[in-house]
């Protein structure tokens, strides 16, 4: 190949020329041409060696030839951070950290990691890979779609002599140098001695699930007590975390709340905001989106209307929804005691436990009051742990007995319900009569979500005051305003008491004593 020719190729693709850099080519003899592509060739191998974001790009378009990919600074950055932890370990060193990545659906979070799965065995095949994700279904084809890119005809062309493939199976796939790629789900069993080098969590929960306390409970300890104790070196294993934001006890949760210090996190919603993390990222926000390119003003308020309270968690990454569907923070009015007007009825509501030995859901002990002249409504007291049925009992009547005794108990008739509306019928009160308990069925109002939006329409119009206390704003109003994504047994007993409130009172008798 003459210099001269070299120097017009050079030339033409520093000025981005296709035509000049056909033209230079034409020149070419074919044997010349031929060598040209063998070197470009390899000079593209490299770079997909040297490069898992170079390598993604490429791959994404093998694995989805007929789609248009619309490159966004984002995936160079989440290449770039796996690319990082991925090196470490091919290179036996300690693990700096592990991963956890909240990105906004269809941010080809899936793509990537499937992808890092394939481009760490071109490096070292005999890598070990868990991959779990909620649905058994979903981990099978990604590790279907993992094998169609290895078997791929870029990826022979590439690295067929790196290993061979033994296993084909879609939950696991494996080579010849040892190295396998095998899935999980929560709640599902591994098989003994199965270890990892990589353990890549894909959306551990949905937002189907996420309302389930059960699944959530099981979600966590599969995270807690099963995943991560399956690395081959506890010192080198990685742990990536990737999903979109979808309850405040999720696995992302859990990681921020008690593992803070073994993870980095990536936080990127879909519109520029405070939860952006690392903030220096926020720099690189094109119109106030992290994908402008693909999403619009249009296209997200779209989204907010057809995924309402699960909008904030999924895009925003903010599963506590601070203005949410239900309940706005904005809604609320505050009261100190010397502003506590003249009040013509007291409850205390309750929302027991499940069963009368369950001491592993909360419960949540409220006193409500309404004011004498006008619809306003007033919370007094609450209380919101871990309680046992005798300590629910105890705490109630001491609550009737020495602060409200003027006060109507209102009890959910429903789990653990029916037995302690029966304990406190048999308490003796001052005056040597047992309670007077007012039995809720909280099924004639439809649901959790369907009682909370009943009583919804007193927030909006600032019926309700809550008392201005700083672990009422730290730990009521953020559970409130997070309904239905966060916990509900607060929920569940502020609207015991306002439906009670506006319905039942009305059915008894109509008047307030």
């Amino acid at each position: 190949m003459s210099t001269e020719v070299i120097k017009s190729l050079q030339e033409a693709v520093q000025m981005s020329s296709t035509d000049a850099v056909a033209e230079a080519i034409h020149k070419l003899s074919t044997d010349a041409q031929a060598a040209l592509i063998k070197q470009v060739n390899l000079e593209l191998k490299k770079k997909y060696e040297t490069s898992f974001y170079s390598f993604f790009v490429k791959a994404f378009t093998v694995l989805n030839p007929k789609t248009c990919f619309i490159d966004n600074w984002h995936y160079r950055y989440i290449c770039d951070e796996l690319q990082k932890v991925a090196e470490d370990n091919i290179s036996c060193k300690d693990r700096k950290h592990n991963l956890v990545i909240n990105v906004p659906p269809r941010s080809s979070k899936s793509t990537i990691l499937l992808c890092l799965s394939a481009w760490i065995w071109i490096h070292a095949p005999e890598k070990k890979f868990l991959c779990c994700s909620y649905s058994p279904t979903l981990a099978n084809d990604h590790t279907a779609l993992c094998l169609k890119l290895i078997t791929s005809g870029w990826y022979q062309s590439n690295w067929s002599n790196n290993f061979t493939m033994l296993s084909e199976v879609s939950r696991h796939i494996s080579n010849d140098h040892g190295g396998y790629r095998t899935t999980c789900s929560p709640g599902s069993a591994l098989a003994t001695g199965l270890g990892a080098d990589f353990i890549l969590d894909d959306d551990p929960e949905s937002a189907n699930q996420v309302y389930s306390d059960k699944f959530m409970k099981r979600s966590i300890k599969f995270f807690n007590e099963t995943l991560s104790t399956r690395f081959n070196d506890s010192k080198k294993g990685v742990f990536i975390v990737v999903q979109q934001r979808l309850h405040v006890d999720d696995t992302t949760g859990e990681i921020l709340k008690n593992q803070k210090d073994l993870y980095k996190h990536i936080c990127l919603p879909a519109i520029l905001s405070d939860n952006v993390c690392p903030k220096s990222l926020s720099r690189y926000y094109r119109d106030k989106k992290l994908h402008a390119g693909r999403m619009n003003d249009i296209d997200l308020q779209q989204l907010k209307l057809k995924l309402r309270s699960q909008y904030d968690g999924q895009y925003l990454q903010l599963p506590t929804i601070r203005g949410g569907n239900f309940f706005k923070e904005s809604w609320i009015n505050y009261f100190t005691k010397e502003q506590l007007p003249p009040l013509k009825h007291v409850i205390i509501s309750a929302d027991t436990a499940n069963t009368s030995t369950d001491t592993s859901c909360n419960v949540s002990i409220q006193v409500w009051a309404k004011a004498l002249n006008s619809e306003r409504y007033y919370l007094l007291h609450d209380e919101t742990d871990r309680y046992s049925q005798a300590e629910t009992l105890s705490r109630l009547i001491n609550l009737k007995r020495n602060f409200y005794t003027s006060a109507t108990l209102v009890i959910e008739a429903a789990a653990s319900g029916f037995h302690m509306i029966e304990e406190l019928k048999n308490t003796k009160d001052n005056k040597n009569t047992g309670y007077s308990v007012h039995a809720f069925s909280p099924a004639k109002y439809g649901g959790k979500e369907q009682r909370a939006e009943s009583v919804g329409i007193l927030w909006e119009t600032g019926c309700i005051y809550l008392p201005d206390s700083q672990r009422i704003k730290t730990d009521y109003v953020p559970e409130v305003c997070s309904f239905p994504a966060g916990l509900k047994d607060r929920v569940d007993c502020m609207s015991q008491a306002l439906l009670y409130f506006t319905r039942e009172i009305p059915k008894i008798g109509g008047g307030f004593v």
